[in-house]
């Protein structure tokens, strides 16, 4: 298998030994071998770090940060420690309750084949706890239209961010980013009292680049009571 770390997979986990281990394997059993899984275990209370460690163990692609709890309003620090040692050329967010499909990695690189595209997303499913379907986020541009979806010309979908209640729902397993443009951002961004990032990052992303819409399911979303998404009021 060759080396080369293409993609790193930023993978933040609280207090989820229910669901870690299906988040795991749904990356390990990707067709797409070049990555790296960074988890960063934030202080769980429950038995989620020791199956981190076995997963760890058994496959030389994890690395494993284990910390005190910084907490939901700390996501930016969480995050950006995690891309500061990442060495892959693209990043992608695999929360410790959520999984992908097999190909999710194989077939999304290939929105980045346009190098105007600073950010992938696409189709995805909402799961609940056992993983029975919810909902399924599809057909997002015969809803929204191409340049939105797209976000061109640059700039078309940040006023949906910033007015839209929420956003064609763009589920966060499904992103994937260019390194260099998180980079060019400061990395993730989270104002103070928030206690979310993705959509405020997707907002800077989109001042500058080109969005990629996959009409595939690129992620499985699990929503439940402890989820924060879930109590989010902000």
């Amino acid at each position: 298998m060759d080396s080369t770390i293409n993609i790193s997979v930023i993978i933040p986990v609280y207090n989820h030994q229910n669901f870690i281990a299906q988040c795991l394997d749904s990356l390990v059993s990707q067709d797409y071998k070049n990555w790296e899984g960074i988890i960063i275990n934030d202080g769980s209370t429950d038995d989620s770090l020791s199956i981190i460690n076995e997963y760890a163990k058994k496959d030389s692609r994890f690395v494993v940060i284990d910390q005190e709890n910084m907490g939901i309003y700390n996501l930016h620090v969480i995050y950006n420690n995690a891309l500061k040692i990442s060495r892959g050329e693209y990043i992608a967010i695999l929360e410790g309750d959520d999984y992908w499909p097999k190909t999710k990695l194989s077939l999304q690189m290939k929105s980045f084949n346009d190098p105007e595209v600073g950010l992938s997303w696409g189709n995805g499913v909402y799961v609940d706890v056992d993983g029975n379907e919810i909902y399924k986020v599809e057909n997002q541009e015969n809803k929204w239209g191409k340049n939105i979806v797209t976000n061109y010309p640059i700039r078309s979908s940040t006023k949906y961010f910033l007015f839209a209640s929420n956003f064609f729902n763009m589920p966060t397993c499904s992103v994937m980013y260019r390194k260099k443009v998180l980079s060019e951002i400061n990395g993730f961004w989270q104002p103070k009292g928030l206690k979310w990032l993705d959509k405020t990052t997707w907002i800077l992303v989109s001042l500058k680049y080109k969005f990629a819409y996959c009409e595939f399911n690129t992620g499985y979303w699990r929503r439940h009571e402890a989820q924060v998404t879930s109590i989010n009021t902000d």
